[in-house]
């Protein structure tokens, strides 16, 4: 195979032209390359941002669930303020069903924290990365507040078993019994979307995906079942 040297240029001329068609070269294969590289991150964010609202969507059905408890929660919490003060009275507790308490579905965000490691949200338009990390904030605080309310509701299960509880017993029903008011206030003004806190008006927009049926589970049958005697 016979090479042929590049020959030398004879005069400026000459030599603008080469260093020309090699700048133009280097400008093409870069520009190129970043022809590539935007369709390939315009793919990959159409595909974390179907997976994302179908997260969003998981996420929103968990704390629509628990919002649908709230009839339950409310009227279960007097019924423990008023057994609470019929023992300090001295009265007949008149319980006639168990306690029960809250139950709550817990969906992942792992393809949240799989879009940052990969950078997808990075090309996201900076409005919807601020729409999108608020909405996964909340969920964050829903869950926080989720896990405040189940060891509350844990330790007023206790109350089903009255006749046998001493009065360390009844100090600790009155403290799990302040904190699952606090806490449901909480929640209460999160999962509304008249609330103070509104967890769920980032996700407004978002497809409610169908919601588990909490209410067929033993604890809350129990939670939404009349338990105190007239």
């Amino acid at each position: 195979m016979e090479i042929h040297k590049p020959k030398a240029a004879h005069n400026w001329r000459e030599f603008l032209i080469e260093i020309g068609t090699i700048v133009c070269g280097i400008l093409i294969a870069l520009g190129l390359e970043q022809a590539v590289e935007w369709s390939h991150w315009r793919h990959t964010v159409v595909e974390q941002r179907e997976r994302i609202e179908t997260e969003r969507s998981r996420m929103l059905g968990a704390m629509r669930a628990r919002a649908g408890l709230e009839d339950c929660v409310k009227r279960r919490l007097a019924d423990i303020g008023a057994v609470i003060d019929r023992h300090d009275n001295g009265r007949p507790l008149a319980i006639r069903s168990h306690v029960g308490r809250p139950v709550y579905y817990s969906p992942s965000t792992a393809v949240w924290t799989t879009a940052i490691a990969n950078q997808s949200t990075s090309h996201m338009p900076a409005a919807e990365q601020a729409d999108l990390a608020k909405s996964y904030g909340d969920y964050d605080s829903y869950l926080v507040w989720t896990r405040t309310e189940r060891d509350a509701w844990r330790s007023l299960e206790i109350i089903d078993y009255a006749p046998k509880l001493t009065p360390q017993d009844w100090s600790d029903v009155r403290r799990a019994y302040l904190a699952a008011k606090d806490a449901d206030v909480i929640m209460d003004n999160g999962l509304k979307v008249t609330g103070l806190s509104n967890w769920v008006k980032t996700f407004e927009n978002v497809r409610l995906a169908p919601l588990t049926n909490v209410r067929t589970m033993v604890q809350v049958e129990a939670l939404c079942h009349p338990m105190l005697d007239s």
